[in-house]
């Protein structure tokens, strides 16, 4: 393709596309240095204005990627994900019964996170809050989705809301389990969360047949 072929509408898709990622380059920058206040003084403008200053970034614009503290919960759950995916060895994935890598999917994204531990528990409380429960319900549902989609599921019928229906109340609870855990390694969640996965698939089996016998009948 030459340059006299290239037409305005390309030529704009890719300044816009350009523009996108070196607008989730920055957000990726501010949200790293945002972490390490979140401690102190939890998910808060005062927090966003510290982690400006230290990727010396106009504060107006760091107000601009995060305008408020369900931005920065929701970017936060977003990018455990993305570490989540990172971090999960594909081969030896690949090689697990599905039960398994849901397990090893979630105790994956609670390694990425140890080190955030006090940042979760404030995310909690934001999500907490009754105008952002429903937000909480959607975060928590789109990281189920991300661990069923890694676990190979491709449902579309009744079986994809199924899952991860029955997921999301396992995960909520597993990561509250662990914000209270002192165990060493978190061996006491591990097994917290084999006991919930053993329940969600008895359940998911007698709703299945359950399903069934209706459709049948």
């Amino acid at each position: 393709m030459t340059a006299a072929s290239v037409s305005p509408e390309t030529t704009s898709e890719n300044k816009e596309q350009n523009q996108q990622e070196a607008l989730e380059a920055d957000k990726e920058i501010v949200f790293v240095a945002l972490l390490e206040n979140v401690v102190f003084d939890g998910w808060t403008p005062q927090s966003l204005r510290l982690a400006a200053e230290k990727c010396q970034m106009p504060e107006i614009y760091a107000q601009e990627l995060f305008p408020s503290a369900t931005e920065m919960v929701s970017y936060f759950a977003a990018w455990a994900d993305r570490r989540m995916v990172a971090a999960i060895d594909a081969e030896t994935f690949g090689a697990l019964r599905v039960r398994e890598k849901v397990q090893v999917a979630i105790e994956t994204r609670i390694e990425v996170l140890r080190p955030y531990k006090e940042a979760v528990r404030c995310a909690f409380g934001v999500f907490s809050v009754p105008q952002n429960v429903a937000l909480g319900h959607k975060v928590t549902w789109q990281t189920c989705d991300q661990i069923w989609k890694l676990a190979g599921d491709t449902s579309e019928d009744y079986n994809y809301y199924t899952k991860r229906g029955l997921l999301e109340p396992v995960l909520a609870a597993t990561m509250l389990y662990w914000l209270n855990d002192e165990s060493e390694g978190s061996v006491d969640t591990h097994q917290f969360l084999q006991r919930r996965l053993e329940e969600v698939l008895k359940i998911g089996g007698l709703f299945g047949k359950l399903l069934s016998k209706v459709s049948g009948a």
